[in-house]
């Protein structure tokens, strides 16, 4: 991702090693990188564990507010009752 000089209408991120997603993905300098590879109006989705470990739903949680929605601030999620999609457009 860092290498390319492409952007897209829409970049997914679906990274997990068994149920976690690696700490180098959560970053807020991964996310703007991921932000600056969208188009205008481009749309980022990112697949997150939130099922019925109420640790695993935290972790998720509190990354949409503090991580995602920081670098995407009108961000929303969908819940698949078992992930959370977290979605966004660069506005």
């Amino acid at each position: 991702m860092q290498v390319t000089e492409e952007q897209y209408d829409m970049v997914i991120i679906d990274i997990f090693e068994d149920e976690i997603t690696p700490p180098q993905f959560c970053t807020p300098e991964f996310l703007e990188i991921c932000r600056d590879l969208l188009r205008p109006n481009g749309i980022i989705m990112f697949n997150r564990l939130h099922g019925e470990d109420v640790s695993v739903r935290s972790v998720t949680e509190r990354f949409f507010e503090r991580t995602f929605k920081k670098v995407f601030p009108e961000a929303q999620y969908i819940d698949t009752e078992g992930n959370w999609i977290l979605w966004s457009r660069k506005v």
